[in-house]
């Protein structure tokens, strides 16, 4: 055979030898299967677009509103984490009753007990709500101080001076010196005593805020309210401070009290209008009456306004024949009233916040 002829025989061998070796790449090399088009798939076969292939333009996610942003954000920070605390106003921020928060914590499941004090010829209303302490007026310092330490108290968050007169602040100077003051309540009286000069110099030196309630405002702290009666907004110049006393109703759930000892018989046509234009009720269980129960020729029409059950005067001993038994006769015998008299004694409230109260007798 002649050479070539072998050669190109041996080369034809090798290359069927090769075919037939195993290569690493003959998967990749192989031809992608022809798909017909009754094999591909149907559009009810299909996946959904969404798992098969990225959103389009106009499939993109729409800006979150205010409220699922904050609900998004939420989600991604833990709880608390980057939350404002709840801001605090002192009160000493303004000289409106109603600005400012109370350190204490609110008392909402206490009940109200009030103690009208047995502080001789003059006045004296504790307000107490758990640990929150309403004083008052103190004319007696020393009997008032004397029935504070028998509870146990040494922090009054609220004192109030009605008027500038020694029945209601000739004791102050010594609450201030012996408890822990909060701030006081004044009428800012237009031609102030030398005791009331006293009083606020006492105030500012312990820091107390000094607030100057007027007729329609409201206060509310742990379920009592207070609503101011008098005196009235922008009042003028008075020769007699008891015509610009401060004059409360107080309100625990469906009970309420008016305080109307401070003041005089004259005031009732102002206290009334100012409980209507504020579309308050006046209507009370519990009212005191008119500075240490005088006596006037006509009956006072607030009482029918209240129409309280008990009528308690703060009274002691005094050269003035009060209370009138003109007074105590009209509120008894004609209007069939209970009048309780300090002079028995401390007379003591307490109410739940339903329209029931115990009031009882602390000699």
């Amino acid at each position: 055979m002649r050479p070539a002829a072998t050669m190109a025989i041996l080369l034809a061998l090798l290359l069927l030898a090769g075919c037939a070796l195993p290569s690493d790449n003959a998967e990749s090399r192989r031809p992608e299967p022809k798909i017909s088009a009754s094999q591909k798939e149907k559009p009810s076969e299909q996946k959904n677009a969404s798992e098969k292939e990225p959103p389009s333009q106009e499939n993109e996610k729409q800006p979150l509103g205010d409220e699922e942003e904050r609900e998004a954000q939420d989600e991604k920070e833990p709880l608390g984490k980057n939350v404002p605390e709840k801001e605090f106003a002192p009160r000493s921020i303004s000289d409106r009753i109603y600005e400012g928060s109370f350190e204490a914590k609110e008392p909402f499941a206490e009940p109200l007990r009030m103690h009208f004090i047995d502080a001789g010829f003059a006045d004296s209303i504790l307000v107490e709500k758990g640990e929150f302490r309403i004083l008052i007026d103190s004319g007696n310092g020393q009997k008032v101080d004397a029935y504070l330490q028998s509870l146990g108290i040494s922090r009054i968050d609220i004192l109030v001076a009605t008027h500038d007169g020694p029945a209601a602040i000739s004791g102050i100077a010594q609450i201030f010196d012996n408890y822990d003051v909060g701030e006081l309540w004044e009428s800012s009286p237009a031609r102030p005593s030398e005791q009331h000069v006293v009083m606020l110099a006492k105030a500012r030196a312990e820091k107390a805020a000094i607030k100057h309630p007027e007729a329609g405002d409201r206060m509310a702290f742990g379920g009592l309210e207070i609503f101011a009666l008098n005196p009235p907004k922008g009042k003028g110049e008075n020769n007699n401070p008891k015509v610009d006393a401060i004059i409360l109703k107080i309100r625990n759930g469906d009970f309420c009290a008016v305080l109307l000892n401070p003041t005089v018989q004259e005031r009732e046509p102002a206290l009334i209008s100012a409980a209507q234009q504020a579309n308050e009720s006046l209507r009370c269980d519990v009212a005191t009456y008119f500075s240490h129960g005088e006596a006037r020729a006509v009956p006072p029409s607030i009482i029918e306004h209240v129409k309280p059950k008990d009528v308690i005067i703060s009274v002691g001993e005094n050269d003035y024949g009060l209370p009138s038994p003109t007074t105590i006769r009209m509120l008894q015998d004609i209007q069939k009233r209970s009048v309780r008299l300090t002079s028995q004694g401390t007379w003591v409230l307490t109410n739940y916040g339903f329209k029931a109260y115990d009031l009882s007798l602390k000699k």
